[in-house]
């Protein structure tokens, strides 16, 4: 294949305009003429690159001896809905060597990858993040960046995504019907939104989003752009997900990198993931004083109402499934998320109770709940089989037995450890499920079969946003 050599020009100049050289002075095992390698960084935001990207810039310019220096250009392509739709376009095009830019806007771009782990009410606790990233479900997704014309570097852990109301907290869907969120541009973002019965309104960072009602972010995000001045209500223990911040390289500054240079950029990155974490803690920490000294009002969903935003998010899980991979990373996430066993993270202020916790079991007795056709027809993964009429659910002495509306009967042995129940000792139907007891009202998610890979549909058996009531 012929190259024109004007088109190879362009390339190099791209790349030499996005990562400067300059004269460094003589370091040990270096000689005095050796040059130092300047990369530039966009970074989105007016205040500048989080504590994550600084720490890991450090880290590249330790691990090569100063050779290798990350230049942030910050509040790039600011104003700009599409802002970071822009700089992927910048990276390809050589204008910037590195990027910063939040997962979810890949699925603008074609590549879904992500979609799984930005998914709504999934990874709502600081645990279960950590065990995500530790896993290696991320580095699989972001090896897939190829596909969309850049190199993936990193993934960095984020905060809880929260939103923050003008008049109200979102704390269920009728909250959320006929109102328009500020957010950010995403597939991901509006699917989720329209299932809730909102709009989303694609934001610029730092814009003036004082016509909307209501802001999908972090608490610290909120007060570092002083919005707690007309966004007055928080629902403390509904967490949207996380948004994690990708390192992004152009194919062209990519290139102009030796591979011990190559292999710096992702070396340092690993080593950031626990303190990402802890920074996004004391980001929540330091936002949720500020919005606490700033009286907003910070109030909790019900269970019912948290069993209610995950059933009216059902479709997005629904169409994330049709993708096999995306398929099999919810799964993986799901897993992790049993076995971490870690209780959601909650926003509050300190004279602000707590709701009650769920983790005194679940009384025994006989729990019954009674639905007709129409019923079973809104349920995941519904079949027409699925009989309708009155079903119990029995709890005694560690032993769970459950009888449909046709009299069948199947009994598992089970444990509770931190809302999860684990039901076994009955073959392939044995199930791993998080319980919530709200009083009376006892109901099952994020269903796990560990034996059986045709069992969903079961779930309509136990699961729904319909609560079995204890007699």
């Amino acid at each position: 294949m012929k190259h024109s050599y004007a088109a190879i020009a362009t390339a190099l100049s791209s790349a030499l305009l996005a990562s400067g050289c300059s004269a460094a002075p003589d370091r040990a095992g270096g000689d005095a003429g050796e040059r130092v390698r300047v990369l530039t960084y966009a970074v989105v935001n007016i205040g500048g690159p989080s504590a994550a990207e600084t720490e890991w810039a450090d880290d590249v310019k330790r691990l090569s001896d100063g050779a290798l220096e990350i230049e942030f250009k910050n509040a790039w392509r600011q104003g700009e809905p599409q802002q970071e739709q822009g700089v992927l376009a910048d990276l390809r095009e050589g204008k910037v060597a590195l990027g910063g830019v939040r997962a979810r806007v890949l699925d603008r771009e074609g590549y879904l990858g992500f979609q799984a782990l930005v998914a709504p009410f999934l990874v709502d606790s600081y645990a279960l993040e950590s065990a995500v990233f530790d896993s290696g479900i991320v580095d699989d997704m972001l090896a897939g960046v190829t596909a969309i014309d850049v190199v993936g570097i990193a993934v960095l852990p984020s905060s809880l995504y929260r939103v923050t109301g003008k008049e109200h907290a979102f704390a269920g869907p009728d909250d959320f019907r006929g109102q328009i969120l500020a957010t950010q541009d995403s597939a991901m973002n509006e699917a989720t939104m329209k299932s809730l019965g909102a709009t989303p309104h694609f934001m610029a960072s730092s814009s003036d989003i004082r016509a909307y009602d209501g802001y999908t972010a972090p608490p610290g995000a909120v007060a570092g752009n002083s919005y707690q001045s007309f966004l007055r209500h928080l629902a403390g223990n509904v967490s949207l997900g996380i948004q994690p911040s990708l390192i992004l390289m152009g194919k062209v500054a990519e290139g102009s990198l030796d591979e011990e240079q190559r292999k710096i950029l992702r070396e340092a990155a690993s080593d950031v993931h626990a303190a990402a974490i802890k920074a996004s803690q004391q980001d929540d920490r330091v936002g949720m004083s500020i919005l606490c000294n700033s009286s907003v009002e910070v109030s909790f969903a019900s269970a019912e109402d948290l069993q209610d935003l995950r059933e009216a998010v059902a479709p997005v899980f629904d169409q994330l499934r049709q993708d096999p991979q995306s398929a099999e990373w919810l799964d993986q996430i799901t897993t992790l998320k049993i076995k971490t066993a870690a209780a959601p993270d909650v926003a509050t202020c300190p004279d602000t109770p707590t709701p009650a916790s769920t983790e005194s079991g679940i009384p025994d007795g006989t729990y019954v709940r009674t639905r007709t056709k129409e019923d079973l027809k809104r349920a995941p993964y519904y079949r027409s089989w699925y009989p309708p009429g009155t079903s119990t659910l029995t709890f005694r002495r560690g032993v769970l037995t459950k009888i449909d509306a046709e009299g069948v009967s199947q009994s598992h042995t089970y444990t509770l450890f931190q809302g999860r129940i684990h039901a076994e000792n009955n073959g392939p139907v044995d199930f791993i499920a998080s319980y919530h007891l709200d009083g009376d009202k006892l109901t099952f998610t994020d269903f796990i079969w560990p034996d059986c890979t045709d069992c969903q549909p079961d779930e309509s058996a136990y699961g729904g946003s319909d609560p079995w009531i204890r007699q």
